[in-house]
């Protein structure tokens, strides 16, 4: 028995493959970390970026209502509850111009998650009425 892994040992002893230098391992771990690094970078940007959907859900809403207070003219400070939390519409003239109104609307989500952020939207406008 003892013969026969002798023989084994060197059959694969004449077989073997060529050993690369230190040079070249340490080359190629330096590519595959950098690889690797890279890919890590770019798997964490696409999760933090995560919530722009939610984000363009927002901004677009806030928009919509913006377009909405412009229609009807009605440039009032108000409060809206929603069920995923508050919007806020702030009106004060711009650079005391009278005809100037900055609308500014902010959506406060009603959750603290850390996730979530204030969205904000801001406007000037020129009334067509006079106040």
């Amino acid at each position: 028995m003892t013969h026969t892994v002798h023989l084994v040992f060197r059959r694969l002893f004449l077989h073997r493959l060529r050993a690369s230098s230190i040079v070249d391992l340490t080359v190629a771990m330096v590519i595959l970390t950098l690889v690797t690094a890279s890919a890590l970078v770019l798997y964490l940007q696409v999760t933090r970026s995560g919530s722009t959907l939610q984000q363009l859900r927002w901004e677009l809403w806030l928009h919509r209502y913006a377009s909405q207070t412009r229609k009807d003219a009605s440039y009032q400070n108000e409060r809206l509850s929603l069920a995923e939390g508050m919007v806020e519409k702030k009106v004060s003239h711009y650079q005391a111009n009278p005809k100037l109104v900055l609308l500014e609307l902010t959506f406060l989500p009603a959750t603290e998650n850390a996730h979530e952020k204030a969205y904000a939207y801001r406007e000037i406008i020129e009334r067509e009425d006079r106040p």
